[in-house]
């Protein structure tokens, strides 16, 4: 059974990483919102955003930092990376996709309609 100081120190770890990535959040969200900076800095500042919400996460929640397994972190970190460029280069890829099918004007989207459907499946 655990101690009550470890189990204090835990509850405070928790409290420290929801504050954070909390603060994290609530700040980029107003940041966005009311166009503090223009939009290749807020991009920017977003990504920097969104590397400080990763490392709290792993830090407070998914405990990265504590233990020394050092080979079992680096692969959990590789394979997050992999997801996260999965996630957002197939978003991406779609969003593009959607903007550029969708950007049309009816008579465009009716002729490619018409060219989709005379390929079939």
């Amino acid at each position: 059974m655990k101690s009550r100081e470890t189990f204090r120190a835990e509850v405070r770890a928790y409290v420290i990483g929801g504050v954070l990535s909390l603060a994290i959040t609530i700040a980029i969200y107003f940041a966005v919102t009311l166009h503090w900076w223009q939009s290749a800095t807020m991009a920017a500042i977003a990504l920097v955003a969104a590397a400080m919400q990763f490392a709290v996460q792993s830090r407070y929640f998914l405990h990265l930092g504590k233990h020394d397994s050092a080979p079992l972190m680096r692969q959990s970190i590789i394979f997050t990376g992999i997801m996260l460029l999965i996630i957002v280069v197939g978003s991406l890829w779609v969003m593009t996709n959607l903007n550029y099918n969708m950007g049309m004007s009816s008579q465009q989207m009716e002729e490619f309609m018409l060219k989709q459907n005379k390929k079939g499946f």
